[in-house]
């Protein structure tokens, strides 16, 4: 016999959001999954209550969001690569990435969006919910202080270099 009262207390929504989002089309569309991204490092509270409130305006339009603070409980004394390589995991499993106020001030937030990007993610303003399109899109590459590594033979980025052709073939 199972205890149901032993079940966490949402596991009939976690039943039913699975259900729901293993349908690809027809007449049950899959949930929506938005990433908040946004500045922590250095602001009151790591400003944790932007994001949630940016969390709770998604949620009441039917998304579905992955909320880095909530990551670890909320801790905020790990090294940065822990809370990087979590942050990059729950972007692969969204469709959007929504940008929280000072957003291209901060280093993580900007690779996160660069990520983001590269994966052909939705980019959405957290505060309205509307896409950022045309020359509202972020310059990601202009904020974000990556250098990219030189290529093996000299080419630089957006150069054919052997490495690219190769993967051509």
């Amino acid at each position: 016999m199972v205890r149901l009262d032993a079940w966490p207390a949402d596991w009939l929504g976690v039943i039913m959001l699975r259900w729901a989002n293993s349908f690809d089309d027809g007449p049950h569309q899959r949930c929506k999954t938005v990433y908040i991204a946004g500045p922590m490092t250095g602001l009151a509270g790591h400003n944790f209550p932007a994001f949630h409130a940016a969390a709770k305006r998604f949620c009441e339009r039917g998304w579905l969001v992955r909320n880095p603070a909530e990551n670890f409980g909320g801790r905020t004394d790990l090294p940065r690569e822990a809370y990087n390589r979590r942050n990059v995991e729950a972007l692969l499993h969204c469709d959007a990435i929504a940008l929280l106020p000072g957003w291209s001030a901060s280093r993580g937030a900007t690779f996160e969006c660069l990520i983001a990007m590269e994966l052909g993610l939705l980019v959405l303003d957290a505060a309205s919910g509307v896409e950022l399109v045309g020359t509202n899109r972020p310059n990601v590459r202009a904020v974000h202080p990556i250098r990219y590594p030189p290529y093996p033979n000299g080419g630089s980025d957006g150069e054919t270099t052997g490495r690219d052709s190769a993967m051509a073939e």
